[in-house]
Protein backbone atom coordinates (compact mmCIF):
# COMPACT_ATOMS: atom_id res chain seq x y z
CA UNK A 1 0.00 0.00 0.00
CA UNK A 2 1.41 3.43 -0.44
CA UNK A 3 1.04 6.18 1.74
CA UNK A 4 -0.83 9.19 0.57
CA UNK A 5 1.89 12.22 0.67
CA UNK A 6 -0.01 15.87 1.38
CA UNK A 7 1.99 18.85 0.65
CA UNK A 8 1.48 22.39 1.51
CA UNK A 9 -1.22 24.10 -0.79
CA UNK A 10 0.79 25.83 -3.47
CA UNK A 11 -0.03 29.61 -4.20
CA UNK A 12 -2.27 29.10 -6.54
CA UNK A 13 -4.66 26.92 -4.76
CA UNK A 14 -4.49 28.65 -1.40
CA UNK A 15 -8.15 30.62 -1.43
CA UNK A 16 -7.96 34.63 -1.62
CA UNK A 17 -10.09 37.21 -0.06
CA UNK A 18 -13.12 37.35 -1.86
CA UNK A 19 -13.71 41.02 -0.84
CA UNK A 20 -13.90 42.63 -4.30
CA UNK A 21 -16.51 39.93 -4.71
CA UNK A 22 -18.81 41.41 -2.50
CA UNK A 23 -18.53 44.82 -2.72
CA UNK A 24 -17.01 45.29 -6.93
CA UNK A 25 -13.88 47.07 -5.58
CA UNK A 26 -10.15 46.67 -6.40
CA UNK A 27 -9.60 42.96 -5.94
CA UNK A 28 -7.58 41.59 -2.96
CA UNK A 29 -4.59 39.11 -3.19
CA UNK A 30 -3.78 38.47 0.11
CA UNK A 31 -4.67 34.67 1.77
CA UNK A 32 -7.94 34.50 2.86
CA UNK A 33 -8.16 33.44 6.70
CA UNK A 34 -11.62 33.99 7.91
CA UNK A 35 -15.11 32.89 6.72
CA UNK A 36 -17.49 34.98 7.00
CA UNK A 37 -21.56 33.85 5.86
CA UNK A 38 -19.75 31.25 3.21
CA UNK A 39 -17.71 34.35 1.83
CA UNK A 40 -13.58 33.87 3.11
CA UNK A 41 -11.55 37.19 3.61
CA UNK A 42 -8.42 38.29 4.58
CA UNK A 43 -8.17 39.60 8.16
CA UNK A 44 -8.03 43.49 7.54
CA UNK A 45 -11.48 42.93 5.08
CA UNK A 46 -13.25 40.74 7.57
CA UNK A 47 -12.69 43.27 10.20
CA UNK A 48 -13.94 46.05 8.07
CA UNK A 49 -16.97 44.06 7.43
CA UNK A 50 -17.57 43.62 10.84
CA UNK A 51 -17.54 47.34 11.21
CA UNK A 52 -19.71 48.09 8.20
CA UNK A 53 -22.26 45.71 9.94
CA UNK A 54 -21.91 47.35 13.76
CA UNK A 55 -22.38 50.72 12.22
CA UNK A 56 -26.02 49.51 10.34
CA UNK A 57 -26.62 47.90 13.86
CA UNK A 58 -26.22 51.18 15.50
CA UNK A 59 -27.83 53.21 13.22
CA UNK A 60 -31.03 51.11 13.36
CA UNK A 61 -30.69 51.58 17.35
CA UNK A 62 -30.67 55.19 16.53
CA UNK A 63 -33.44 54.93 14.33
CA UNK A 64 -36.03 53.05 16.92
CA UNK A 65 -34.63 55.86 19.77
CA UNK A 66 -35.83 58.37 17.98
CA UNK A 67 -39.13 56.91 17.29
CA UNK A 68 -39.32 56.33 21.08
CA UNK A 69 -38.36 59.67 22.13
CA UNK A 70 -40.99 61.01 19.80
CA UNK A 71 -43.52 58.86 21.04
CA UNK A 72 -42.25 59.99 24.57
CA UNK A 73 -42.87 63.20 23.87
CA UNK A 74 -46.34 63.28 22.57
CA UNK A 75 -47.73 61.20 25.48
CA UNK A 76 -45.73 63.26 28.33
CA UNK A 77 -43.02 61.18 29.30
CA UNK A 78 -40.01 63.54 30.57
CA UNK A 79 -38.74 60.81 32.63
CA UNK A 80 -38.42 58.10 29.64
CA UNK A 81 -37.38 61.22 27.43
CA UNK A 82 -34.38 61.77 29.39
CA UNK A 83 -33.71 57.70 29.62
CA UNK A 84 -33.63 57.75 25.80
CA UNK A 85 -31.32 60.79 25.45
CA UNK A 86 -28.91 58.87 27.46
CA UNK A 87 -28.90 55.91 25.50
CA UNK A 88 -28.96 58.06 22.58
CA UNK A 89 -25.89 59.71 23.40
CA UNK A 90 -24.27 55.91 24.13
CA UNK A 91 -25.24 54.88 20.85
CA UNK A 92 -23.67 57.66 19.29
CA UNK A 93 -20.38 57.35 20.68
CA UNK A 94 -20.36 54.13 19.76
CA UNK A 95 -21.30 54.66 16.31
CA UNK A 96 -18.18 57.41 16.45
CA UNK A 97 -15.84 55.16 17.81
CA UNK A 98 -16.78 52.11 15.02
CA UNK A 99 -16.89 54.79 12.23
CA UNK A 100 -12.92 55.92 13.12
CA UNK A 101 -12.01 52.13 14.02
CA UNK A 102 -13.31 51.58 10.17
CA UNK A 103 -11.71 54.35 8.42
CA UNK A 104 -8.38 53.86 10.50
CA UNK A 105 -8.57 49.95 9.27
CA UNK A 106 -9.88 51.15 5.50
CA UNK A 107 -6.60 53.46 6.13
CA UNK A 108 -4.23 50.45 6.84
CA UNK A 109 -5.25 48.07 3.98
CA UNK A 110 -4.69 50.79 1.74
CA UNK A 111 -1.03 51.18 2.56
CA UNK A 112 -0.61 47.69 2.81
CA UNK A 113 -1.94 46.98 0.04
CA UNK A 114 0.23 50.02 -2.06
CA UNK A 115 3.42 48.31 -0.48
CA UNK A 116 4.15 51.04 1.50
CA UNK A 117 3.93 49.47 5.24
Amino acid sequence: MSAKKTEAPTLQQRLRCEFDHLFGRMSCEREASVELDGIVLCEEHALQAKLEGQITCWRAMLAHIELWSRKATRRDRPQIRELLEVERLKVEAATERASRDLELARRRTLISSSGYS
